[in-house]
Order: C-alpha cells, then structure tokens, then sequence
C-alpha cells in the first residue's frame, strides 16, 4: 500500500512540476504557481477577493503587455495589462474570444441558458437578439413611470427611519430593497413588498441570491473556476428553490394576463409579445429571460447605488456639488424627477461612473481563447508567443480601472474623470465596467435609469453621512463572486434644507 501511496505522490509532485511550467516552456513571464490553487492563495484562503488577486499579480508586471498565471488547478492563463491587447479580445479579434470562461450545467441551470453572459458560441447571438430590443431608449423610457411610482415607496420608507439596534441603514440592503421592488414591477407587473414585508418572496429572494455565505463562496469557485466541481457537487448559478420559485411566479403572471386577455408595459410583456409575434421564444426562454432580468437587474444597480452612497458620505464636497445639481435641475421641473430631469443630472452620473471606476461589479472579466491565436510580444523587442484554444484571458477590470497611468491618485474619488472632456481624451478600454465591444452590458441604459433615479430620490432630500459602524475603507467581500462590501455600509441620512 505504501508503495501505491508513494507512487500517487510522486505522480502528483510530477505533474505539478510539469504543469507549473507550462508558461515558462512557452517564454512567457509570470508568478510562481504553488500546488493547486495556482496564483489564487489569498483568494482560496479567504484573504482576498479574487480581483484584488489579480491587481498584485497586475501591477507586479508593470513593463508586460500580459502576464502568464495559474489558476486553480494550475489552469495556465493569460492576465491582459495592455490596453491594446484589451481592445483586440473586446472588438478586433473577438471571433479568437468571443465567449465567456464560466461555465454551467443545463441539468442543473435550466433558467440560466437562456442568459447571454453564459451561452457559447453562436447561441449567445441569438439570446441578445432576443434580449436587445427590451433595452431600446424608448422601451426603457416607456418604463420610467413604474420606476417612479418605487421611487416613491422608496422615498417613504427612508422617511420612517431604521429599524435596528444601530440605528442607520445598511446602504447596500437599503439600496436591494429599491431594486428589487423595480424589477418586481418592471419585470412581473407585481408588488415586490420589499419595503413593507421583510418576509415577502421577493425579499427573501433578494437576500438569498447573492448574500456572502460559505455557499455563495462556494458557488463563485466552482461556477467560475472548477466546472467539474461545481457539477460532481451539484453547485447551480442560481439556488435551486430560487429557480422553482421564478418559475412559478413567472408562470402565473402569464397565465393570468392569457386568462383576463390583460396586458400591461412590463420586461415580462415584452418577452410575451415577442413570444406571440416571432414565434422563435420556448416557455423555457421566456421563463429563462424573465429570471435573468430579475436577477441581474436587481444586483448590479444595487450595488452600484450603495457604493456610490458610500464615497458622497466620505466626500462631503462632492456630495454638495451632487445637492447643488439635482436642485438646479428639479427646480426646472416642479421638484419632481423625471425621465427628462435624469438626463440633465450630468455630475451625478459622472459621480457613478466614477463608483463604477473604483467599485466594479465585476472585477474582471475572463474569456475563453476559441481557437490557437498569436499574442504580440509579452515584453518590446521579444517574440510572439501562439497559446493554444481553450486557454482563458483573464480581463482585470479593477486592477485596469485603478493603474495611475491611466487614472493618477486612482484611490481619491474624483467624478470629473468621467466630464465629457476627460472621457473624450482617454482610451476607452481604460473603462470596462460595462465591458466592450459585442457583448457589451445589454441592460445599461436601464441600470443607470433605475440607478440614477433611485440615488437622486434619496440625495435631492438628505445628506448622507457614515455611521460609525462602516468600515473606511471598505473592504470587498472574497465570499460572492460579484464586488460586495465585507462588512456592510451603515449610514445616517439627515433631512436637508434647501435652498431652492
């Protein structure tokens, strides 16, 4: 038996060996990997987020166009630095990098293969097809007054004060409760009740889908970095009873509106109408499209809002330009926000796009190399270097977002970066947060809608302040895939006098 023992660990010691050598034998620089976890220890170990992973090993490298890491298992992949390279996996040579590294199982994410983020091939231009004519100016105009009837809840419920020992808000739990309310009117035509029922299904949904658990932790690796894992421990993307749920609700709705021939302008009636009218939607689709709105709708805007909350309540100037703004604006439309009074908020949304800078929601982006593709020399004067198909690229949008090269003091929070006269003059690959190119964010327009108009509710009637329970600064989260504050973001809101 000890000669079999022996004869795995000098298997393993080999392969390790063999494998950690992979980028050295094809010339191209990087970090040491150590026996399974590659790069990833501080990840693994629960130290780090992964994208902060990436920005050390980023920054490591500063002279390279990319750099050659392992991931878990020794997965040998290419870390992107230059923004050259950047522009060539979005747009010039996206045929060589069209889809995306994560991967799932259909058996067990039936919902899930109906998103474009994570269909491969030709599949994903079919579901955007699908998906794009819901995200229109006009269409996401035509769905403001239902943004704006929760902007109102929203409104009263801040009003009434919080409900806890603390006696402050936790910014990114305040800030799901008003998403998850929007996509349960913009998405079903329903009353989420997640300002006055904390134990209403939406809001149970909304704590559960991406709340920093051991089993959310668990999901992020598998889902994104071990597949097979993922599979043998039968890990979905999105909870099982979450996906038992949508569909029932989705069902329901549709039933319903078939029954009383009622129609309403909702996401679920537009899937509907497509359904009818092309006859290229399956109910799987429909159920499929309905759940990823939902969910990527409420997650992405919310955390955006907290954050940006977050950085006004330490920048006490900033948010006093913010005041002045909204207050020039809505005095111009009866104190009332509009559709139109968004437009005309130009320093609040280069305030979040600033956010987006310093907090993205995704801190980097992984595709899948589709075919044996020529990289340019790693350092000037080398040689090209041909990886094979199958090898992922890793994207690091947070360790790109914050290179003083491109971004000087990148830690201070500065929303004139994002005037039109800096954004004109800066590479735009320096700005992934939505990503670029043909799979650019579908739902941008509508996220920046539902973000902007729930912020300027907020901040056109309170000044916003920390509480002394908010770490400073905050720290994400290795637990969720997705950006998220470790430890919450508590804060006070002090009824403002204006003076308009």
């Amino acid at each position: 038996m000890w000669v079999y023992l022996g004869l795995l660990v000098l298997i393993l010691f080999l392969y390790h060996k063999w494998s950690a050598n992979h980028w050295r034998r094809c010339g191209v620089d990087g970090p040491v990997p150590l026996p399974l976890v590659g790069n990833l220890l501080e990840y693994i170990l629960a130290k780090k987020h992964f994208g902060e992973v990436y920005q050390k090993v980023y920054k490591s490298y500063s002279s390279a166009s990319y750099v050659g890491i392992y991931r878990l298992l020794n997965e040998p992949a290419i870390l992107v630095r230059d923004l050259d390279f950047v522009k060539d996996v979005f747009v010039r040579k996206f045929n060589a990098y069209h889809d995306n590294s994560v991967m799932i199982d259909p058996k067990l994410d039936p919902l899930a293969m109906s998103n474009p983020f994570y269909a491969k091939g030709d599949r994903w231009k079919l579901l955007r097809s699908q998906l794009a004519p819901l995200f229109t100016s006009s269409k996401v105009k035509s769905l403001f007054p239902l943004v704006y009837d929760v902007c109102q809840k929203f409104e009263k419920y801040v009003a009434r004060g919080p409900d806890n020992q603390y006696n402050a808000f936790e910014a990114k739990d305040l800030c799901s409760k008003f998403t998850i309310e929007v996509m349960a009117s913009c998405g079903f035509g329903l009353n989420g009740e997640a300002f006055t029922n904390p134990n209403s299904e939406f809001a149970k949904f909304g704590e559960q889908i991406y709340s920093p658990t051991f089993w959310t932790f668990l999901q992020s690796v598998g889902g994104h970095f071990l597949p097979p894992v993922s599979k043998i421990l039968r890990l979905p993307s999105i909870p099982k009873n979450i996906q038992r749920w949508l569909t029932i609700i989705a069902k329901e709705v549709i039933r319903r509106r078939e029954t009383e021939n009622g129609t309403r302008n909702d996401f679920l009636q537009l899937i509907s109408d497509t359904k009818e009218n092309d006859k290229i939607l399956s109910e799987n689709e429909v159920l499929g499209h309905c759940s990823t709105l939902l969910i990527e709708g409420f997650e992405t805007s919310s955390t955006l809002m907290a954050y940006c909350l977050y950085e006004l309540a330490i920048n006490p100037d900033i948010q006093k330009a913010v005041h002045e703004e909204l207050d020039r604006v809505l005095v111009k439309h009866n104190r009332t926000i509009t559709y139109e009074s968004l437009q005309e908020m130009n320093y609040l949304n280069s305030a979040m796009l600033e956010t987006l800078r310093m907090h993205p929601v995704m801190s980097a982006t992984v595709k899948l190399c589709t075919e044996d593709t020529e990289l340019p020399p790693q350092y000037p004067g080398g040689r090209p270097v041909t990886i094979p198909a199958g090898t992922s690229i890793v994207v690091p949008v947070m360790a790109i977002q914050y290179d003083p090269e491109l971004y000087p003091k990148p830690n201070t929070f500065n929303p004139e970066r994002f005037n039109d006269e800096n954004q004109g003059s800066r590479n735009k690959y320096s700005f992934l947060s939505f990503g670029e190119g043909p799979r650019i964010c579908i739902g941008m327009r509508f996220g920046m809608m539902q973000s902007k108009a729930g912020l300027a509710t907020i901040l056109y009637k309170y000044n916003v302040r920390l509480s002394p329970k908010t770490q400073v600064p905050t720290k994400p989260t290795p637990a969720t895939y997705l950006l998220n504050p470790e430890s919450g973001l508590w804060m006070n809101f002090e009824r403002r006098l204006r003076k308009l």
